[in-house]
């Protein structure tokens, strides 16, 4: 088993590491959850006769900003790195954290590391996983750079609501997303998959509907295109597959309206010429 140190010399990745699938974590324990993640990065690194890579931080980030206050670690670094190795990794990359590295930008830690050092061909992350500097960086920014390797996916309960959307020509599947997905507010072209399988494009809003509702809670709202069936109580998902504006408050419902029909259709040609980024994508979005 390969554990690989990057220090301050910079030095560069062996070359037989490089172009692997890349999973990124602490993954303190393993647990089950971290495994499920795991083992998508070592199914997706077997698809592509790749090396399968785990980056992790070292020491812990809670060590450097609260130096004072221990922190509980249930596996350390070396017996973490052989439960990997037992899992089928071939190499657990250490990086050095530390208030330099906690500066660094969301994009600068993509294209510096990532892309420059690691020349990661596939990143795999848990849904909680937040990086660069105020975590700006998550599972949707990568998904924005390219490197998640299938479209960000929330999953959950459709909701009733106002049906405000639906007295304007535009109703909407409505969910209650936790908070540490962070999704960042605005407009989307989106997939929505129902509890029975089938996938439906459309166009989502997630906020807080500055132009209505401005004191409400923040709900990812889901017009499906060409769609009427009563979806409350549904498990669904929806998958990201651009951003088109911020959300943006209007001086009442009928500027409101036409910028609807304007996202509507940018979302509708944007959906008509999409691939999938992978087999995971391909299965996720387009089966």
């Amino acid at each position: 088993m390969t554990v690989f140190h990057r220090n301050e010399t910079r030095d560069p990745l062996p070359e037989h590491l490089r172009g692997g699938v890349v999973a990124i974590g602490n993954f303190d324990g393993v647990h089950r959850g971290h495994q499920s993640v795991l083992n998508r990065a070592l199914e997706e690194a077997v698809k592509r006769a790749v090396p399968a890579l785990v980056l992790t931080f070292e020491p812990h980030p809670r060590t450097v900003f609260r130096p004072d206050t221990p922190v509980f670690r249930l596996t350390p670094a070396p017996l973490k790195a052989r439960i990997l190795e037992g899992m089928g990794f071939g190499a657990v990359i250490e990086y050095p954290f530390d208030r330099s590295f906690s500066e660094l930008s969301a994009s600068d830690f993509i294209h510096s590391i990532l892309r420059e050092w690691l020349h990661a061909s596939h990143v795999v992350t848990g849904f909680d996983f937040h990086f660069g500097k105020g975590r700006e960086g998550g599972p949707a920014f990568l998904m924005a750079a390219g490197l998640l390797g299938y479209r960000y996916t929330v999953e959950a309960e459709v909701i009733d609501g106002k049906k405000l959307g639906r007295t304007l020509g535009y109703p909407t599947a409505n969910m209650r997303l936790p908070p540490e997905a962070e999704l960042k507010s605005g407009i989307y072209a989106v997939r929505f998959r129902r509890a029975d399988g089938s996938l439906h494009d459309g166009v989502a809003s997630f906020g807080r509907r500055p132009t209505v509702d401005s004191d409400g809670e923040a709900l990812l709202e889901t017009f499906v295109f060409d769609f009427s069936a009563d979806l409350y109580g549904e498990i669904c998902a929806v998958s990201f597959f651009g951003r088109l504006r911020d959300e943006l408050k209007f001086d009442g419902l009928e500027p409101l309206m036409v910028q609807m029909r304007k996202d509507e259709s940018e979302a509708r040609a944007l959906l008509a010429g999409v691939q999938p980024l992978s087999g995971i994508d391909r299965r996720l979005n387009f089966a």
